[in-house]
């Protein structure tokens, strides 16, 4: 018994001795504060309301609407966009899924699809057109109800 504790105490000792040893380093931190140059629909929410959307008529084009937003930027280079958000579970390109699970938000720059969660690049003189239209799972019939749907727009420069 009293060799179990001589060597507890042995090892309690150069456990002490060893922790009570440290290094000390400085570290600098430094940076410059500049305002971004892009802001998104003045800092707002992007909204876009399709109204009351009739579920036979949703087929691709019917309710497709503008999204309406602002782009201010001073940066000179181009810049890129990028949409994220939970894909459908259907197979349309760059639609967003709703709240209801026959029905999407497929999203369009021009006519082309975008590719969510995605960034493309641009040139930040001619902000990017976009589109949303209602589109729904082939071969569903869709019930009368809300819906909601939402997306972050993410806008990086260098």
């Amino acid at each position: 018994m009293k060799k179990y504790s001589v060597l507890l105490m042995l090892f309690s000792s150069i456990a002490i001795n060893h922790s009570a040893q440290a290094v000390d380093a400085t570290m600098s931190f430094s940076g410059e504060l500049v305002n971004a140059p892009c802001v998104i629909n003045n800092n707002g929410a992007i909204n876009v309301p399709f109204g009351y959307v009739v579920t036979t008529q949703v087929d691709g084009t019917y309710k497709k609407q503008l999204v309406n937003y602002t782009l201010t930027c001073t940066a000179t280079v181009p810049i890129t966009m990028k949409i994220s958000g939970a894909p459908s579970l259907f197979t349309y390109a760059g639609t967003l899924q709703t709240s209801v699970s026959d029905l999407g938000i497929q999203l369009l720059e021009g006519t082309t699809p975008i590719n969510l969660n995605t960034a493309w690049t641009f040139n930040p003189t001619a902000k990017p057109v976009l589109y949303a239209v209602p589109v729904k799972r082939s071969g569903s019939t869709l019930s009368a109800q809300a819906f909601t749907a939402s997306a972050t727009m993410t806008v990086d420069y260098p």
